[in-house]
């Protein structure tokens, strides 16, 4: 089955009548009639049915023409942005959170390098803002997307291409007053001081819900650089909200505990009625296979 086939099976399906189907494609009838035949022969149950001389679709048909005109529709965006990278026509513009540089998202700068080398007819407008100025920039449309970090929640009109999900964790000096413990309770954290790399106040409302649900209190503060964060983590004067990661990641003097009940995720944020959905997406499954091949190389030549 091709996509011929498929456009001409969908001419029929409109018109529900294989003379006027034919006149819309302009091949003729014959030729239609047997394009079908060969469809139905391949799936191997019948696409139309008629009855009195009026024609109408079976169940697989049905199916049919919801999948093909997706399908088409697909088939002929994608000759269009085929055309566009031609003409140099396509750009996407693009935000890293800081909250993810430098130890989340390492070597960020050869990773985007590495895909305007693979795509060098598309504009790559890259720009670094903190995680709660990120997500507005894609609500309001200044952005196309975002990379970011967050505790998954729903956000109206916008989706998600998530690239690592983890427990949340908090990273801490060996002489913080949690240090120590396999993993923490919420009821644990009550009167202790916590800090957000880049601003993670949007992204870590879950956390934010359940410690008034539960009555505790947390001094809760943002610090715009990473580098500035851990430096008040290395000194034990707060706690930094991170996700689990490989002891290995982390200096030996701080220690990354789960949080018990929450999750945290990398991911892009877009919104859905974005034109650019599919180019976005080619992005972050770019971004996505890169770093999961270098992280592989990674462990194999620690392994050697």
């Amino acid at each position: 089955m091709d996509i011929v086939q498929i456009r001409y099976f969908l001419a029929a399906a409109r018109q529900l009548n294989y003379t006027k189907a034919a006149e819309e494609l302009f091949i003729a009838r014959q030729s239609l009639r047997q394009a079908i035949a060969a469809m139905e022969a391949e799936i191997g149950s019948p696409l139309f049915k008629n009855e009195r001389n009026k024609l109408s679709l079976t169940e697989h048909g049905e199916f049919l023409a919801v999948y093909g005109e997706e399908l088409v529709r697909s088939f002929d965006e994608m000759l269009t942005q085929l055309g566009s990278i031609s003409r140099g026509e396509l750009s996407l513009s693009v935000a890293i959170s800081i909250s993810l540089i430098p130890f989340l998202l390492p070597d960020i700068d050869s990773v985007i390098k590495a895909f305007r080398e693979r795509f060098p007819d598309i504009r790559l407008n890259v720009l670094q803002l903190d995680n709660d100025s990120l997500i507005r920039a894609v609500e309001s449309g200044d952005i196309d997307c975002g990379c970011f970090i967050q505790m998954p929640i729903e956000r109206p009109g916008l989706e998600l291409y998530s690239c690592l999900r983890r427990p949340t964790a908090l990273d801490m000096s060996d002489s913080f007053p949690l240090a120590g413990r396999e993993r923490l309770s919420v009821e644990e954290l009550d009167g202790c001081c916590f800090i957000g790399a880049g601003s993670l106040h949007e992204a870590f409302r879950p956390l934010e819900a359940a410690c008034i649900a539960r009555g505790v209190s947390i001094d809760y503060r943002v610090i715009p650089d990473v580098i500035d964060a851990f430096y008040e983590v290395r000194h034990a004067k707060a706690a930094l909200i991170d996700m689990q990661m490989r002891p290995e990641d982390f200096p030996d003097n701080i220690q990354n505990i789960p949080l018990e009940g929450f999750e945290s995720e990398i991911a892009f944020l877009y919104r859905s009625a974005s034109p650019n959905v599919r180019l976005i997406r080619l992005f972050a499954s770019f971004v996505n296979r890169e770093y999961r091949l270098r992280f592989k190389s990674r462990a194999s030549d620690g392994e050697a």
